[in-house]
């Protein structure tokens, strides 16, 4: 089963994201973290398909737990969505440079996110059938990168 792993420490906004999880067929299982330390942790210890990181946290803060799991070479493929309270277009921008992939304000409307999440994980699962089918099939798969270009064809 896929893993999603929020980081929040806020109370109730950790049980709403975790109702979508228990009562909505979002397709993935829930982690959740309260720090920064705690969620660098579970990403290094569970891989999962996407990390839902709120920007301020207790100790380091969002964006630092944010470089630090694009530094690591066993974190770097994993999306991350900021989950934020900052909402002017400075925030947005500092939390792309440190290697947010996307930025959802709070407060968010659950629907929209129940539909953002489960369209994400049925976009992961399509992936994973599709690599499966190459290897199975003696293909090693894409040749190049998400977001890369082709490589030359050769001469």
């Amino acid at each position: 089963m896929n893993t999603i792993l929020l980081v929040e420490d806020d109370m109730g906004c950790r049980a709403l994201v975790a109702d979508m999880f228990e009562f909505d067929d979002i397709g993935a299982d829930l982690i959740c973290a309260a720090t920064a330390e705690e969620a660098l942790a579970l990403a290094r210890r569970f891989r999962p398909i996407l990390i839902l990181m709120d920007i301020r946290l207790p100790g380091d803060n969002g964006l630092e737990a944010t470089k630090s799991l694009k530094d690591d070479p066993r974190t770097e493929h994993i999306p991350i969505w900021a989950v934020t309270a900052y909402a002017l277009t400075e925030d947005k921008d500092k939390a792309l440079r440190a290697g947010c992939d996307d930025y959802i304000t709070k407060p968010f409307d659950p629907t929209a996110l129940k539909d953002r999440l489960r369209g994400f994980v049925s976009q992961h699962a399509d992936e994973l059938v599709h690599a499966h089918a190459d290897t199975t099939l003696g293909h090693a798969g894409p040749e190049r990168a998400p977001g890369r270009p082709p490589p030359a064809a050769p001469r």
